[in-house]
């Protein structure tokens, strides 16, 4: 069962408690995920989560070690941040970065939805949400985050030009009351009762004074957020530096001050060989692991290999408002060119498997009846010929994982389609595939679900989204995610993504491959590494510490 307003107003999650003053307090462990050899470890994706009872938090338990304060983790990845405006995030290795120095109001915890930087939640009816903020809450800059704050966020995410990544989930905000300084009502467009299943997961809260001072390319330079650290100095192809917020009032599962750190530094070493052997020599304390090399690392005595399994899928994207990829056949024919196996072999090291849409295993939407395309060389090209191509075609290919890209393009070749492969910085394959629809179709990754996919319909499908690629009006498919908001049964929402789900497989609206584990490498002496919950293609250091 999922956490939302039904399940809320009927108390079968929260004790029969409309309004909820639970505070979010934080993992001070590392229940959350396992050590690969020693346990599996938990698939944070969507909802996923340990589930806890009402006062305590996972990993608040008798037998976690003493944790030590102090200290600077040194983690690598291959490129900085895409964006450093929170609101901008991208995707990629933004979601590892932006949590530590912008946080979100709410939060999951075991699938719940729980008050985090804000110190209360109520959602009265199906159109209001009421925020009862932390009067001691401060941005990095020292100004509070009010009332004010977070209607100038939620307007400003609405901004068209700024393609916010959480856009939707603003929009669906009409307005702000504030009846008192640490009070913000949110007045909702319409009836919704999956609203906060879209806004516990964005990052929206910026410093209204750093933003008016800054400018838009400015503040995206030197962000201002609030969080358990602050940005220090951001550059681009070299450190990024994270330092301890002394005056972060939120603490962990047993009242203890957070962070427990004093800085993260990140290191930016593009050859995923080179990021290995830093792990491995002690150079750096973190890592995400190649599945290449997962095996490597868990021999290691002197590293730990944490697992998220299933935790991220691959897809091809398209363009579906210009030619030629607003021809279906052609997308069909894409779908059944490719072939799953042999790029799971090739891409996972036959560690993935073929992806079922957007969903991970556990997910209670799967059914049977759910269709995916496999590979069939005859079909792909009777398809191409529907399509008006049967001598084949060349057509551009956006990517920024050249292997990926390289993979698919390889297989195309084979029905005569001949992809035309531009390996992007992640920011401008942002711009000129997704809002700019400058290629016809490009590859993607992202977080596998297991909970309620209102969000994920919401962000890749609808007009709004900022993952549709090429932006396209979609009324087909805002009417079809509208009526998932007055749903009030698991039931009912389930037959309803099964509809939507037959629809994206009808339309060939996207080219599922694969989903694959994600692995994080730590050195033996970092602690409280885990899955980021929401996205467990990412790690989440806000818990980090060093025995």
């Amino acid at each position: 069962m999922t956490d939302n307003y039904w399940t809320r107003l009927n108390g079968s999650r929260l004790n029969r408690r409309r309004f909820i003053t639970r505070t979010g307090f934080l993992t001070a462990g590392v229940a959350a995920a396992g050590t690969v050899g020693c346990g599996s470890g938990d698939d944070t994706a969507s909802t996923r989560g340990s589930t806890t009872a009402a006062g305590t938090t996972p990993g608040q338990a008798t037998t976690t070690p003493a944790i030590k304060r102090g200290g600077t983790l040194i983690m690598a990845r291959s490129s900085n941040l895409a964006f450093t405006d929170q609101q901008r995030s991208s995707g990629g290795n933004d979601p590892v970065f932006n949590r530590l120095y912008s946080e979100t109001l709410l939060h999951r915890e075991g699938g719940k939805i729980v008050a985090y930087m804000a110190q209360a939640y109520e959602q009265p009816d199906l159109s209001t949400i009421t925020l009862k903020l932390r009067p001691d809450l401060k941005f990095g800059d020292g100004t509070p985050l009010n009332a004010a704050a977070v209607a100038y966020s939620i307007q400003r995410a609405k901004d068209e030009k700024l393609a916010a990544r959480d856009r939707a989930a603003a929009l669906l905000v009409e307005k702000v009351e504030q009846p008192d300084e640490f009070t913000a009502v949110l007045k909702l467009s319409r009836p919704n009762g999956l609203f906060l299943d879209a806004f516990t997961t964005a990052n929206l809260m910026v410093s209204p004074t750093a933003v008016e001072k800054l400018g838009a390319d400015g503040f995206n330079r030197t962000p201002v957020g609030a969080g358990p650290y602050t940005v220090n100095q951001i550059v681009q192809d070299g450190d990024t530096v994270f330092t301890k917020n002394p005056n972060w009032p939120i603490k962990d599962a047993n009242g203890g001050a957070l962070p427990y750190l004093d800085k993260i530094i990140n290191k930016i070493i593009p050859q995923p060989e080179a990021r290995t052997a830093a792990l491995i020599s002690g150079e750096i304390d973190e890592v995400t692991v190649e599945l290449s090399a997962a095996k490597q690392v868990q021999s290691m005595s002197n590293l730990k290999l944490i697992e998220s399994p299933s935790a991220g899928y691959q897809m091809v994207e398209f363009i579906t408002n210009k030619p030629p990829t607003d021809n279906e056949a052609l997308r069909k024919a894409i779908n059944y060119a490719l072939n799953r196996q042999e790029l799971n072999q090739q891409l996972a090291f036959g560690l993935g498997k073929p992806a079922l849409e957007c969903l991970s295993g556990d997910s209670w939407v799967a059914d049977p009846s759910l269709l995916s395309y496999s590979y069939d060389a005859a079909k792909a090209r009777e398809f191409l010929s529907q399509a008006g191509y049967p001598d084949g075609l060349e057509i551009k290919l956006a990517t920024y994982a050249r292997e990926q890209a390289e993979a698919i393009q390889a297989q195309l070749a084979k029905v005569k389609i001949k992809a035309v492969v531009d390996n992007l910085e992640l920011a401008v394959y942002q711009d000129k595939f997704r809002a700019k629809a400058e290629y016809p179709m490009g590859t993607a990754g992202s977080a596998t679900e297991s909970g309620e996919l209102y969000q994920y319909f919401l962000q890749r499908y609808g007009s709004a989204g900022r993952f549709s690629p090429g932006r396209p009006s979609n009324p087909g498919w805002d009417a079809e995610i509208a009526k998932l908001e007055t749903m009030a049964t698991q039931a009912e929402r389930k037959g309803q993504y099964q509809k939507m789900l037959r629809m994206s497989y009808d339309q060939a609206y996207r080219a599922f491959t694969i989903s694959t584990p994600v692995f994080f490498g730590v050195t033996s002496r970092v602690r409280g590494v885990v899955p980021l919950e929401g996205n467990g293609t990412n790690a989440d250091l806000r818990l980090a510490w060093l025995a």
